[in-house]
């Protein structure tokens, strides 16, 4: 009878130890990943030419975007550095930042190719912040009512809109005429 307790103690001891290094390890790999993002975030709020004190506020607004949109926080992060890599001030790329995650979220189109969308609109047609989701609903609805949807033109439209641009399209109603001739 104390030989079967013991070996239950024995057993309980070495499950709880068990437990202990499975919770441990994961504690520390949450731990890498979280530097890990946190670093990634730095290099972007430094290339914005922002400072340390940037980086929790950016950090606590990605998190609010990606609760949003529902999209995992490093979508949200990948879709800021495409805008801060474009060359977006931190400032325009967070007004930007909802509407590329709702619509990449919506459109099943990679973030990355949405957001240089985001900024090829922006740049091209002069679609400010306040009208970059109704930008997109066009796109949605053009892409819904033709062949082209815009999880396919989100890779084409950086290279397509300064040439549009060019012939005099802008605002909305010019991205209204774009996509109808996309179509």
């Amino acid at each position: 009878d104390a030989e079967a307790r013991r070996e239950k103690i024995a057993l309980w001891l070495s499950r709880t130890a068990t437990g202990g290094l499975v919770v441990g390890a994961a504690a520390g790999m949450a731990y890498k990943n979280f530097a890990d993002v946190e670093r990634r975030i730095n290099r972007i709020v430094i290339n914005a030419d922002k400072g340390a004190e940037a980086i929790q506020p950016t950090i606590a607004r990605l998190q609010q975007v990606g609760d949003s949109a529902r999209l995992g926080f490093d979508e949200v992060v990948t879709g800021l550095d495409a805008l801060i890599a474009s060359g977006r001030s931190l400032d325009e790329a967070m007004a930007f930042l909802p509407s590329v995650a709702m619509t990449a979220q919506a459109s099943g189109a990679a973030i990355n190719d949405i957001a240089l969308s985001a900024d090829a609109l922006a740049g091209a047609l002069d679609i400010d912040p306040a009208n970059m989701q109704r930008a997109f609903d066009i796109l949605v609805a053009g892409g819904k009512a033709g062949k082209f949807e815009l999880k396919d033109m989100s890779q084409y439209l950086p290279s397509l809109l300064p040439a549009f641009s060019a012939l005099g399209f802008k605002g909305t109603e010019g991205l209204q005429k774009v996509v109808a001739m996309l179509q």
